[in-house]
């Protein structure tokens, strides 16, 4: 059964209302903190319990497959997702950038040199960590301010340095939290006190390990928004954030897909904010954790069902081209080519393709002219290095 709102119910029967409230608030997980004169809270529905283990069953699948495919493919895709995510994330919020400038970045990035340009360095660094498993700090609100100021802060200066944090750590005077259409769905926390004091208990509430992970992120992620700690940059932030905790408690992949399907349904995703602001709500996070927890789980049906059909398309390739590789090296090179068509953004560079088949760059033009002669090899040029792919269309 569908869980309906508090919102909807105070329309619909009046009699009822409080009556579903007291009971949901009773049997519900009380949080500490207060959204506008209601305590919080949630209670786990049966659509987010199955969600939930939807979720996990995928999670598992998506290991097994990223276990199964070579290695170099699962770091092709992950840099692919890397820059669909910085890209969305950065769309979602009218911010304009490149495939280009952003697979750039991470060349530089890898390569540790970013060249002149600071712009997005910041941001595409740590959606690297968050490829890569590492840890990033978020313990107290500090730790939050110090990932804004190195994700965001140069973005942000550049455009109107008035927009950055004035405050002891967070922002000093009033925001409006609006969505898409600049239609205002609260006004954040006041004063700044109270911003920091709900910060802590928002990280709490994410270190409760009493409460199922995933809901932990839903309930973050719309705290975030509902504070609105800072003037700009707050749901990037609290994107950039929600994908750091899902590639911890999923595949790093998963945490790579949220702004993809976010922007799939921005209107639900901006609904179930505006819905849990609603006064009439009584603080019942339920409606959000629901809408935030089905936008994971598309995430992973997406990633999983690409995925599959990837991996089935690479055997393909293989069996195609066994019969036209002369020897185990030639082989391989295809093997290689195949897996640039199918997971990389750009192909794959000559550097790459001396590092992994150890062979002199002579060895390799030689090999990737009998490539080009049967009409198989696709090249790119990006900077200074040529890059190479198999052309897909004559192995299906």
């Amino acid at each position: 059964m569908t869980y309906e709102p508090l919102t909807k119910i105070y329309y619909k029967d009046r009699a009822a209302y409080e009556a579903v409230y007291e009971a949901r608030k009773e049997e519900g997980v009380t949080l500490p903190v207060m959204i506008g004169e209601h305590e919080a809270f949630f209670t786990e529905s049966a659509e987010i319990l199955h969600d939930i283990i939807a979720i996990s069953r995928m999670s598992g699948e998506i290991s097994k497959i990223a276990r199964e495919l070579p290695e170099t493919a699962v770091q092709q895709y992950m840099f692919r997702c890397l820059i669909d995510e910085v890209l969305l994330n950065n769309e979602i919020e009218g911010v304009y950038s490149t495939r280009k400038e952003i697979n750039s970045l991470i060349a530089g990035l890898e390569a540790r040199t970013t060249g002149g340009s600071k712009r997005f360095v910041g941001m595409v660094e740590k959606y690297l960590l968050i490829s890569r498993g590492e840890k990033i700090r978020l313990d107290t609100p500090q730790d939050v301010r110090y990932l804004y100021d190195e994700s965001f802060r140069y973005e942000i200066a550049a455009e109107d340095s008035q927009d950055l944090p004035d405050g002891q750590i967070f922002r000093a005077g009033p925001v409006d939290v609006i969505d898409g259409t600049q239609r205002v769905l609260h006004h954040g926390v006041m004063p700044e006190e109270a911003i920091i004091d709900m910060m802590e208990q928002a990280l709490l509430i994410l270190q409760d390990d009493s409460i199922d992970i995933l809901i932990r992120i839903a309930v973050f992620h719309y705290l975030f928004g509902y504070i609105h700690p800072f003037y700009e940059g707050n749901g990037r932030m609290s994107r950039l954030i929600s994908s750091y905790l899902l590639a911890g408690a999923l595949h790093p992949l998963a945490g790579l897909r949220l702004s993809y399907e976010v922007r799939n349904d921005l209107s639900k995703y901006y609904k179930a904010f505006r819905t849990c602001n609603d006064p009439k709500n009584k603080g019942d996070l339920t409606p959000f954790i629901t809408v935030f927890i089905s936008i994971i789980r598309s995430a992973c049906e997406q990633l999983l069902d690409d995925l599959v059909w990837r991996q089935d398309a690479l055997q393909r390739a293989e069996d195609k081209t066994a019969s036209l590789a002369a020897n185990a090296k030639m082989k391989e090179l295809y093997g290689y080519l195949a897996e640039a068509a199918l997971f990389s953004e750009t192909g794959i560079s000559t550097q790459d393709l001396l590092r992994l088949t150890g062979v002199t760059r002579a060895t390799l033009k030689k090999r990737l002219r009998e490539v080009e002669r049967r009409g198989l090899l696709v090249t790119a040029r990006f900077g200074h290095e040529n890059y190479y792919s198999l052309v897909m269309e004559e192995m299906e």
